[in-house]
């Protein structure tokens, strides 16, 4: 059976490397790109697929559901992420972030958004009740209006990275796991040394994906923090991979809303996050992917089901309904 990898661009590239030996040749939906090579690895037109092929979707999560979509129709159901065939290709885990695994084993944190709920008050009690907590992408907004700081930050998005990595830096936390980005197009004119503290996790990132009875890519959660965690399209699945992986028992979320009037990511009504200043003018930003990251919100839940933790929603209000509700105040109580 042949093994075919389904998309030519960086994401092959990156991935060719470590199993191109399994794969047969690769196919792209750029007819300028068929007849051409990566690694030696010919690239050819979907139509040469086979319904008996076995298809590896390289790309990131944005298109590879309309690819998903193309394989069904064409009959073709014996597909996979491409991350899939690394997994018996790749053996060494990241060691610095290895020496985590269940180091908070049986505690509870509090996983922390930036929605328009999260409240300053909020923040100052899981501070007085010795919680510790996970906060991303532009949480340093909020430090001038309080003593607060969570113990985990965490940057995803390389376009984020690569537009704040001077505010990452000044974070005061006791890990800041960062993604590493920092060979990917339009991110190698970042200094890597930068972040040489004690305190910083560079993690791989990646997406994988199972498919659904309804033909659906969802977002694996990641077992194994120190191999790869997954794409969710959302920073909040990051975290909750990562706090599993560090032994953390109850995650509660907190000013994650899942709703936004500016489905750009821009914030023109500035009432998408807790601040109104939250996008600055000319800020490259990506727009919200509400619908993969409820899969990945459900899988989560899934699986904490059935690997003895829990997820909770203390968001007040807001619209993500996959987790059990909780009363903050009362849980503060």
């Amino acid at each position: 059976m042949r093994k075919i990898i389904f998309g030519a661009g960086y994401e092959c590239q990156k991935l060719l490397s470590y199993i191109k030996e399994h794969i047969a040749f690769i196919v792209d939906n750029d007819w300028k790109k068929w007849g051409t090579s990566v690694l030696g690895v010919t690239i050819k037109s979907p139509e040469e697929i086979r319904e008996d092929d076995e298809i590896y979707i390289a790309t990131s999560p944005v298109y590879a559901q309309d690819i998903a979509n193309s394989l069904l129709r064409r009959g073709v159901h014996n597909f996979w992420m491409a991350r899939s065939l690394m997994t018996y290709s790749l053996k060494n885990c990241n060691e610095d972030i290895y020496s985590l695994k269940n180091k908070y084993c049986g505690r509870s944190c509090f996983i922390i958004g930036t929605g328009p709920s999260l409240r300053v008050s909020d923040l100052e009690q899981i501070e007085k009740a010795g919680i510790y907590s996970f906060a991303s992408n532009k949480i340093f907004k909020i430090f001038k209006q309080t003593k607060w700081r969570p113990d985990f930050y965490c940057a995803f998005d390389r376009e984020f990275i690569s537009q704040y990595l001077e505010e990452i830096c000044c974070i005061r936390a006791k890990g800041l796991f960062i993604n590493d980005v920092f060979d990917y197009p339009g991110c190698k004119h970042l200094k890597r040394e930068k972040l040489n503290k004690k305190n910083t996790y560079l993690f791989t990132s990646g997406f994988d994906s199972y498919i659904s009875d309804k033909g659906e890519l969802i977002p694996i959660f990641s077992e194994d923090a120190s191999f790869f965690v997954n794409e969710g399209m959302t920073v909040t699945y990051a975290m909750m991979q990562l706090a599993y992986f560090m032994g953390i028992k109850e995650m509660y979320l907190l000013g994650i809303d899942f709703s936004y009037g500016d489905t750009t990511g821009l914030d023109s009504g500035k009432n998408d996050h807790f601040c109104k200043d939250y996008i600055k003018k000319g800020e490259i930003v990506n727009p919200p992917d509400l619908k993969t990251n409820l899969l990945a919100y459900q899988e989560a839940e899934r699986f904490s089901r059935n690997h003895d933790f829990r997820i909770y929603n203390a968001t007040r209000g807001g619209r993500l309904e996959v987790f059990e509700r909780v009363d903050f105040d009362k849980l503060m109580e």
